[in-house]
Order: structure tokens, then C-alpha cells, then sequence
């Protein structure tokens, strides 16, 4: 039972550090999504910061099962895996407000402490990595090195730039189709 309350803890307390950001997320603000006790949150967490480190780590499990693995997927030819890789970023990036948590929780909360940057920083790493993965089936390592690092600071900046107008879908689709021109 303690691992389904702490699942749930962390469930919960994602959807408010998403919808509302970290800082203005508080302990009772979980509790009461959760309904329970501060006290009872605390038996769980010892604060919020052991609360945000488990959301990271929970969404970069389903980061690397819903989107990286999608590079290594060897069922599919190389396009196709790029293909559905940057639709899958869109779909994970417009999921819940069209804000990208990751993005987010770097901007808000990358200097918390070391725990938490350097795990921000790995999701990153890993999206960087298995982007490189496929580009580098059209360009040598370097460039498709090059190109990984502009296709995730293309679509991060796409996501800001979708919040300021009425379709945030059309900045994704365009970065979308530049991300698969450049392993032409």
C-alpha cells in the first residue's frame, strides 16, 4: 500500500508542479489533491524537493519508454522511426497545457540543488542521444550531433513560442518538418 500511496503522491503532485509550476505548488496543496495530511505526505517525503525528484524520475521512465525507445525500434526503418520520434515530441510536449514540464521545471527549478539538475539535465542527454542515433543513419556522428542539439533547442523554443498565439500546433509542425528535412 505505502508504494501505491507514494505513486500516487508523485501522480498528483506532477499534474500541480505542471499546472501551476513548482514554486507555487505547496505541501498542503498535495495533500489535499492526494487527500491526506501534510503529516502523512511527510511520512512519504521527507520534503518537496524528494517530491519533485521522484516526478523527474517518473517522467523520464515514461519519456524513455514513450518517446527514446522509439529511436532504437528496429521494427521500423530509420524515417519511420524519425517520424514517429518528433510526432511523439509534439504529442509530449502539447499534453497538459502545451507546456513542456521538462522545459518548465529546467527554467523554474535547474538550480534547486545538484539531484535535480543533473537528472533534467540526463532526460536531455537522452533525447539529444537518441535523436543523434537517428540522424547520424543520414550524416556523419558530428553533424548528427549538431543536429540532435538543434532539433530539441528548435522544438523547446517552439513550445514557448506556441504559448504566445492561438495555435501553439502550427510552430510544432513547422519544427516538426524541419526535424525530418534534416536527415536529408
Amino acid at each position: 500500500m505505502k508504494k501505491q500511496s507514494k505513486l500516487k503522491i508523485v501522480e498528483f503532485a506532477y499534474t500541480l508542479f505542471h499546472k501551476n509550476g513548482y514554486q507555487a505548488t505547496s505541501m498542503s496543496d498535495i495533500a489535499n489533491a492526494v487527500g491526506m495530511t501534510k503529516a502523512g505526505l511527510y511520512h512519504h517525503f521527507e520534503s518537496k524537493e524528494a517530491i519533485l525528484l521522484a516526478v523527474l524520475e517518473m517522467v523520464k521512465g515514461y519519456m524513455e519508454k514513450s518517446l527514446f525507445s522509439l529511436a532504437y525500434d528496429e521494427e521500423l526503418d530509420v524515417m519511420n522511426r524519425l517520424q514517429a520520434f518528433v510526432r511523439e515530441q509534439k504529442e509530449i510536449l502539447l499534453a497538459n497545457r502545451g507546456a513542456c514540464f521538462i522545459g518548465n521545471m529546467t527554467l523554474e527549478t535547474g538550480r534547486l540543488n545538484e539531484q535535480n539538475r543533473a537528472l533534467l539535465n540526463q532526460i536531455f542527454k537522452d533525447w539529444k542521444k537518441a535523436l543523434a542515433f537517428l540522424y547520424s543513419h543520414f550524416h556523419s556522428s558530428e553533424v548528427a550531433d549538431v543536429l540532435a542539439e538543434q532539433t530539441v533547442i528548435e522544438f523547446e523554443g517552439a513550445v514557448m513560442l506556441s504559448q504566445l498565439g492561438k495555435n501553439n500546433s502550427i510552430i510544432l509542425d513547422k519544427a516538426i518538418k524541419r526535424a525530418i528535412a534534416r536527415a536529408i
